[in-house]
Parts: structure tokens; sequence; C-alpha cells
């Protein structure tokens, strides 16, 4: 295989989990509850940080830790009667256009 420059590799990433986000939620149609769409959306992230260099990858892996934890850490006061379902899912519903149609037919199996 040959080495190719980070440009074109970005490109196939994105490419990449461009199928895997639409044939995800294609899949969702007939399958509900896969994760193909996440895996599309972690692909296109990883894309954008495909080139930064460890100083900037670590100060993000730092600033999205200390995040998780503050919003942990805010839930355990405050219920979210807001949210249709009592968890949430690994990416952010705002992502993914198919996870919230995942969010709203989990919220009809509770009936």
């Amino acid at each position: 295989m040959c080495i190719r420059d980070r440009g074109e590799m970005r490109w196939v990433l994105v490419r990449r989990g461009l199928l895997l986000y639409a044939f995800g939620a294609l899949l969702e149609w007939v399958w509900n509850g896969t994760i193909l769409f996440f895996y599309g959306a972690y692909f296109m992230l990883a894309a954008l940080l495909f080139t930064l260099r460890a100083r900037w990858l670590v100060t993000i892996a730092a600033a999205a830790a200390v995040s998780g934890h503050a919003i942990a850490w805010w839930a355990e006061d405050h219920q979210a009667t807001w949210l249709p379902v009592s968890y949430t899912h690994p990416t952010p519903p705002t992502t993914s256009p198919a996870s919230a149609r995942c969010l709203h037919s989990s919220c009809d199996m509770k009936k």
C-alpha cells in the first residue's frame, strides 16, 4: 500500500464515514438499534482530528474528559425529565438525525 498525503487520507475517512452513516440510517429503517451511523459520525470526527499534533489531541481529550465529568456531576443533582429516555447515546443526538429517530422509537417502547 502506498503512502498517501494527509489531505487524501482525510477525504478517505470522510467518504467512509459518510458511507457508514448513510448505510446505518437506511438499516435503521429495517432493524432498530443499529449503531453504524454512530461509527460514521466517529469517522467524520476522526477526519477533523486526523492532522492535529499530539499536544492538541491531548488538550481536546482532557477538555472532553472534564466536560463529561462535569455533565455527570450535574446530572446527579438534576433530573433530566425533559429527556424522552432514561439513558444517553454515545454521541449527542444533534450529530445524527437517525439517532433522534432512535430516541423517539425507544420512547415508544416504554408504553
